[in-house]
């Protein structure tokens, strides 16, 4: 990879974080979207390392921010993930 590679998914991936700490939405699709126009670094590069950030971004969240969860419809959010994904016609 070279300097510029880098730099270009730096900026891409901080636009990205900027817009998640705003709307709450679109952390992995920014830096997906610039780079498949850009074509700054290989897509499937760019697919694991936004898969990276996104798990500790999470991570963080989870240790530091958890008291700001809404706990009652984080609950009713994760049984009806977990219910449609048990009851969905692609697991059989």
């Amino acid at each position: 990879m070279t300097s510029a590679e880098i730099l270009g998914f730096v900026l891409l991936a901080g636009a990205a974080a900027y817009v998640q700490t705003l709307t709450g939405f679109a952390f992995g699709l920014l830096p997906m979207g610039g780079v498949g126009l850009t074509a700054v670094m290989p897509l499937p590069d760019v697919a694991v390392i936004t898969d990276v950030l996104t798990l500790v971004n999470a991570t963080i969240m989870m240790v530091k921010g958890w008291r700001y969860v809404l706990r009652q419809e984080f609950v009713l959010v994760l049984w009806q993930a977990i219910s449609c994904s048990i009851n969905s016609p692609a697991t059989g």
